[in-house]
């Protein structure tokens, strides 16, 4: 009879690895290293053939990518792939506060020596919930690096791999949202498609997001983050647009107007023509005409 060795209970519990993961990650630390904050404080363009890693622990300041300029805040991490051209400048007021280190050898599965970051991937990230576990760990291995106590750098070392780690899970997370934004753009356009073809119709927001294979909820949550509007919104304004040209272009009368573009209660046409508008369907016809 097969017997397990030990048995989850109130105070114990195993955690098992459900997923296993393989990257070619055998790194040598080049350096590491931190700037205390300086007003004025820049760093001139240049590149390397390692990749650097930096983390602002406090201040602002701003990086220069290839000749694009953005703003870094505190908690962010920015990542240069070797031979990425940058350059970094401390804010005057709030100066930058710096953790780096430089890995030579880093290889992973499928990219380029000493890339960390794919092809099109942003170079900055929050830190968010990782902010501790980072600066500790540039701290450590600082830390070992000044003492140079018995096996330092094998500890740096590992402790640089540990870090990288969490800097992949943490990109893997970020860019995963503009992974999935990519994808709901996709989305969007076949709905907003149906939508102009079909906003004379009653339609329902179940029939518009099952267009595009998403559940409603999260479809009307993507639909108001990327348009700006709700769909109820947007189907609206399709109808008042359409509603105006046939003012413009034809003298049928406004309710019969008003159930053509897919308002059936006129009334209700008027009060969002108005709204809209500033002003009536017959005021609008009479201005425009």
């Amino acid at each position: 009879m097969e017997k397990m060795h030990r048995y989850d209970g109130k105070g114990r519990q195993h955690f098992l690895f459900k997923e296993h993961y393989s990257f070619k990650l055998k790194p040598r630390l080049v350096y590491a290293g931190y700037l205390d904050k300086s007003a004025g404080w820049s760093e001139q363009d240049h590149w390397h053939n390692y990749c650097e890693i930096l983390f602002v622990s406090e201040g602002k300041g701003q990086i220069t990518v290839d000749g694009v300029t953005r703003a870094v805040y505190a908690g962010d991490v920015i990542v240069y792939n070797a031979g990425v051209s940058h350059e970094e400048q401390s804010d005057d007021e709030e100066p930058m506060e710096l953790r780096f280190m430089a890995l030579d050898r880093l290889q992973i599965t499928n990219l380029p020596k000493n890339h960390l970051l794919p092809p099109g991937y942003s170079v900055v990230y929050s830190a968010d919930r990782y902010y501790d576990v980072i600066h500790n760990y540039f701290q450590r291995i600082v830390q070992e690096l000044n003492a140079r106590d018995s096996f330092y750098a094998e500890i740096a070392e590992n402790m640089a791999r540990n870090l990288i780690m969490y800097l992949i899970r943490l990109i893997n997370e970020q860019q995963k949202d503009s992974v999935d934004l990519l994808h709901g753009n996709k989305n969007i356009q076949i709905a907003l498609e149906y939508m102009r073809a079909n906003f004379r119709q009653e339609l329902s927001l179940e029939e518009i997001a099952s267009q595009c294979y998403l559940n409603k909820y999260y479809f009307s949550h993507l639909f108001t983050r990327l348009q700006g509007m709700s769909v109820g919104k947007y189907i609206q304004n399709l109808r008042i647009a359409e509603a105006s040209r046939l003012l413009r272009e034809s003298d049928r009368p406004v309710s019969d107007i008003s159930v053509e573009v897919g308002f059936n209660n006129m009334s209700y046409f008027c009060r969002a023509f108005r709204r809209e508008m500033n002003m009536t369907p017959l005021q609008y016809r009479k201005r425009e005409k």
